[in-house]
């Protein structure tokens, strides 16, 4: 209970000018922690070593951040995509008891814990979903993943089919994509990262954003933005804001008739 003004902890401290110092905003890590060796990397850093599990949530201020690993080169304040499909899609090759936290999945190469924080779908009836905490190295054959929960029903048996998803922060890709209108954006960079490296990618809160035609809020009622397959933002009023492209979020300030704004709220994951 209570607020979370932390008052003098060191981590918050910043200098103002030659004798005094500031409070930063305070920082909120879900789970939270660093990994065993790591060291603090702030959301305007990035680390070729891994500091923080993927996907771990990070609240700034009125900001909300996930920890991400570049899969390509990433451009800084345009949305970044999930490169990601289903790795994990095949029928069971061994039985197992229903209870059971854990389960084995066809895969002849996946690496340990390369399915962290990532999804299995089993094709019972009714199918089942868990989340997946971590995952052992291949034996050449399968994959024993281990689950956020038992599954339930009779056991489930060889040849039931399984569909599995990495953690979608694992391989964060900026456009050009191979397939552009077969994608979706999961964080915005607020640096440029390098391909292989570490980032806090920007997923709720105030954010600025490169306008692809338009400038948001130019015209009445056009309040909406979106993800063009560029990465920058298109407003509903935009001619390339199709039916089905993915909502970024809304223009933040008072605008006018043919002046609009970049300054948006961004609305991925809260």
């Amino acid at each position: 209970m209570g607020d979370l003004d932390l008052t003098e902890e060191p981590g918050r401290i910043k200098q103002n000018g030659a004798t005094s110092t500031i409070k930063d905003s305070p920082r909120i890590y879900v789970p939270g922690g660093l990994l065993p060796g790591g060291t603090s990397q702030d959301i305007y850093t990035q680390s070729a070593t891994q500091n923080y599990a993927i996907g771990t949530r990070l609240v700034v201020d009125d900001r909300v951040f996930k920890y991400s690993l570049a899969g390509g080169n990433l451009i800084k304040m345009m949305g970044a995509y999930n490169e990601s499909q289903w790795p994990i899609n095949g029928a069971l090759v061994r039985d197992y008891t229903v209870g059971a936290n854990n389960i084995y999945i066809p895969d002849a190469v996946g690496a340990a814990n390369a399915y962290a924080g990532g999804w299995i779908v089993v094709f019972t009836a009714p199918l089942q979903m868990r989340r997946i905490i971590a995952n052992d190295a291949s034996d050449g054959t399968e994959v024993r993943l281990w689950l956020d929960g038992a599954f339930e029903g009779a056991a489930v048996l060889i040849g039931v089919w399984v569909t599995g998803y990495p953690n979608i922060y694992s391989n964060v890709q900026s456009p050009p994509a191979v397939a552009p209108d077969y994608i979706s954006f999961v964080c915005v960079p607020l640096i440029t990262v390098t391909a292989g490296n570490y980032f806090w990618g920007q997923t709720w809160g105030p954010c600025y954003g490169v306008a692809g035609a338009t400038v948001p809020g130019a015209t009445a009622q056009n309040r909406w933005v979106g993800f063009s397959t560029a990465g920058n933002l298109i407003s509903n009023g935009d001619a390339n804001m199709g039916a089905g492209t993915q909502l970024a979020g809304f223009v933040l300030p008072r605008t006018s008739l043919g002046s609009g704004d970049q300054l948006y709220m961004l609305t991925l994951s809260p």
